[in-house]
This record gives structure tokens, C-alpha cells and sequence, in this order.
């Protein structure tokens, strides 16, 4: 997401590497700064934080997780995702992978795996919902997960598991994972948190591998009240015949979290007491009706019972469908289908948590007359949102998109917005 300067590329890959490769075996290897922290909007105009490596620092991280993952990228648990193994470095996305990739994280050394896990992820929550022993669905998810990983508890579990060839990886590992962040944090080693990186395949693994004494603990309670338990990253599924054991699903849950120094977000926990309130939440109907992009018939359809969702004040995934909804050619639909798609593609909410492969899509799909619309909106939003994350989204896009647009001044927003670091007085 943030472009690379002259300076941050290494003129020659094999001598960079051998220089690296001298200062860990001569212990000289410490972290540097990343070269930039990317500000999202999380929910609610709440910041997330992502720090972007150098190449040295992205290069020792990807080393030591390869490295590891024999012993900690797998799926041990039944139903759960998330700790799938590295691939192959990051290769240039065409249009056709889009399609694949446009509700999930595009940030992925392996966007393939991230893929096939998220959409066997769903098909079994598809299969267990529609298991008529069950008449509660909880939903809940993990509050500020990353943030919260015990850098001790982590480091134990790995050297458990780990023998002795391995520790000088693991050294080498949470000294990253102790001094990344110390233009904020200073030399204090860090205790508490993995780096939610631009490329955060590294840190997913190492967090999938954290939950897998508590996945095995809350899959064994489940199982044996013949529940069911799914869990996809830090988003977790638990089924159930009836609410007062859910519910007391749901404790258990929280104790075994706590134990990681881990909560469960209260706020977001979601409670469906029937089936259809369930599937209408997933929009299982909406999605199935989506599948073929030269259905016409069938994505007016689809969007047709959008609209009538929202209309009627139904609880369901509206930010995914429409996401989805971009997948296909909606230039072809007839303009009582499309036009308020459109108004709604176009809404600034909509737009300010788009990245450039949404906008791009949108964009295509548009008259020159609502291009030059979106492209009024997008302006004001340059003005208005704190979170640069939008602003390097659309230096790409207006890049690719808008060639007569001067971006010196986008350039200097983002600039205006940049994170920061903490000063020192040494005289006090």
C-alpha cells in the first residue's frame, strides 16, 4: 500500500542478503523503523494501527515464521482456520484474482490458501446451520486479539514445542517481536502484542498458533454437550440446541481467553435464538444468488432482496454483500436495479472504507458522469477522513484512474497525517 522510495529498495539482492544474513549471526541485528504506519479505520472512526517493515526487518520475519512452520501452521483443532502455511512471495494480481480475493485480506504471501480457508470457513457454517438439532447461533469475536498476545505465554509454547535446533530462530524471533516497535514504545522490550503488518501472514500464523490450547479445551467442552464449534482467525461460531447452553458455551469461553490474557469483545457478541435470523444475517440467500456472473436474472434478484432487507431494518452482512455485489458486471443490469446500486456504491461511508481494487471496480462500472461524481465525493473525503490508509488507496487509484489529477497535494495530506514518534527529552 505504500509506495516504495528509491531508498528503501536494495540495489543488489544477494549482497543485501549477505549482509543481513552477517549481522544476525554476529548478534549486530536489531529491528529498524518501519517505514510507515498505516492508519485504518477499524469500526466507528477507531484507529488501526499497521506498521509496514523495511526490507530487512520484512525479510528476518518472513525467515523465521518458514522457518517454524513445520511445528505451528496448522490446523490442529477440527473446525478451525486461520493457520495456513506461507507461500510463495507476493506476485503482481491480475484482474481475475480479484474476484477471488475482494472480501478478504489482499495482503497475503498466499492469497490462494486465504481464500479456499475463508470459503471452507463458510460452507461449514452453511452445513451447521442448517442442522436442525440446533436452535441457538453465537457469535462473538476476540477484543483487540493482536494487541493482546502474551509475547511470554508465546514464547513458551513455541520453545515447548520447539527442540534445541531451533533456538536461534526463536532468538532471533522475539527479538523482532520485542524491539519493532520501539519508536513509540522505546527500549523497554515489548511484552504484549504482534504487529498487525501490511504483510500479515507472519503474525496470523503466530496468533492461529497462540488459540490452539484454547481451541482444543472449547472443542472438546463443545463436543461433548453435542455442540458445534467454528472459529476463522479470531471470529468464532458456536451452535447449540438451545440458549441456555450456548450461553453457557459462551462463559467457558471467556474463562479459557482469559487464561491468554485474552477477552472476548462483549459488545460485539451476537445471540440468534432461530435459524432464519441466523441465515439472514450470513445472506446465505443473497450469496448463493450471486454465484453465477452472467446470471443477470439472478443478481437483480439478489440485489432486489438487498434493498428489501435494508427497507424492512433486517440484520445481516451488508457491508460483504455489497462487496460481493462488485464481483459482477453491474454496468449490464437494467437502470431500476442499478441506479440506486450505484447510490449506494457511492455512498461516502461506503467509499471511505473501499480499497483500491473496490474502487476500481466501482470506477469501471460507471458513466462519465458518475465517475465524475464519485470522483467529487472522493475529494471531499481526501479532506475530511483522518486515516491514511484512504489517502494511499487513493494515490494508486487516482494514479491509475485520474492522470490529470496532481496528487503533490494528496502527497502533503498524507504527510500531514503521518503517525508521530515519541521524543525524549534528555535533560530532564
Amino acid at each position: 500500500m505504500v509506495p516504495y522510495t528509491s531508498g528503501d529498495i536494495p540495489d543488489d539482492k544477494h549482497d543485501f542478503l549477505r549482509e543481513l544474513h552477517s549481522d544476525i549471526v554476529s548478534r549486530q541485528y536489531v529491528p529498524g523503523h518501519p517505514r510507515e504506519y498505516i492508519v485504518m479505520n477499524k469500526h466507528n472512526y477507531v484507529a488501526r494501527i499497521i506498521p509496514t517493515f523495511n526490507y530487512r526487518d520484512a525479510s528476518v520475519y518472513f525467515f523465521v515464521i518458514k522457518a517454524l512452520e513445520d511445528l505451528i501452521a496448522e490446523n490442529r483443532v477440527y473446525g478451525t482456520y486461520g493457520g495456513w502455511r506461507l507461500g510463495n512471495p507476493i506476485r503482481r494480481r491480475e484482474d481475475e484474482e480479484f474476484d477471488l480475493i475482494l472480501s478478504m485480506s489482499y495482503n497475503s504471501y498466499n492469497p490462494l490458501a486465504w481464500v479456499n480457508n475463508w470459503r471452507d470457513f463458510q460452507k461449514k457454517v452453511y452445513i451447521y446451520s442448517q442442522q436442525y438439532e440446533y436452535d441457538c447461533f453465537i457469535q462473538f469475536d476476540i477484543a483487540n486479539f493482536y494487541n493482546s498476545v502474551n509475547l511470554r505465554l508465546l514464547e513458551r509454547n513455541i520453545r515447548l514445542l520447539s527442540s534445541i535446533e531451533y533456538t536461534a530462530v526463536v532468538d532471533l524471533l522475539f527479538v523482532f517481536l520485542h524491539y519493532w516497535n520501539r519508536i513509540f514504545e522505546g527500549y523497554f522490550p515489548k511484552a504484549v502484542g504482534l504487529p498487525q503488518d501490511e504483510i500479515g501472514d507472519m503474525s496470523r500464523i503466530l496468533a492461529n498458533f497462540y488459540l490452539q490450547s484454547y481451541d482444543s479445551t472449547i472443542y472438546a467442552i463443545v463436543s461433548n454437550a453435542g455442540s458445534g464449534y467454528l472459529r476463522y482467525t479470531d471470529d468464532q461460531l458456536i451452535f447449540a440446541r438451545n440458549c441456555s447452553i450456548g450461553l453457557e458455551h459462551l462463559y467457558r469461553s471467556s474463562v479459557e481467553l482469559h487464561k491468554l490474557n485474552l477477552d472476548i469483545n462483549s459488545s460485539k457478541v451476537r445471540i440468534f435464538n432461530n435459524r432464519l435470523d441466523f441465515e439472514r444475517y450470513w445472506a446465505f440467500d443473497i450469496f448463493r444468488l450471486l454465484q453465477d456472473k452472467d446470471d443477470y436474472h439472478s443478481i437483480a434478484t439478489a440485489i432486489g432482496v438487498f434493498f428489501s432487507w435494508i427497507k424492512n431494518n433486517i440484520d445481516f452482512r451488508k457491508h460483504s454483500v455489497l462487496t460481493r455485489i462488485l464481483s459482477v458486471d453491474f454496468s449490464r443490469l437494467p437502470n431500476h436495479v442499478r441506479s440506486p446500486l450505484i447510490d449506494e456504491l457511492l455512498a461516502k461511508d461506503f467509499l471511505s472504507q473501499s480499497n483500491y481494487w473496490m474502487l476500481k471496480k466501482i470506477y469501471v462500472n460507471l458513466s462519465n458522469e458518475e465517475r465524475d461524481l464519485m470522483f467529487s465525493k472522493l475529494d471531499d473525503l481526501i479532506n475530511i477522513l483522518p486515516f491514511n490508509s484512504f489517502h494511499y488507496n487513493i494515490l494508486k487509484f487516482y494514479s491509475d484512474y485520474r492522470k490529470s489529477y496532481d496528487t503533490s497535494s494528496l502527497l502533503n495530506r498524507i504527510r500531514q497525517l503521518r503517525l508521530q514518534p515519541t521524543t525524549l527529552d534528555a535533560s530532564r
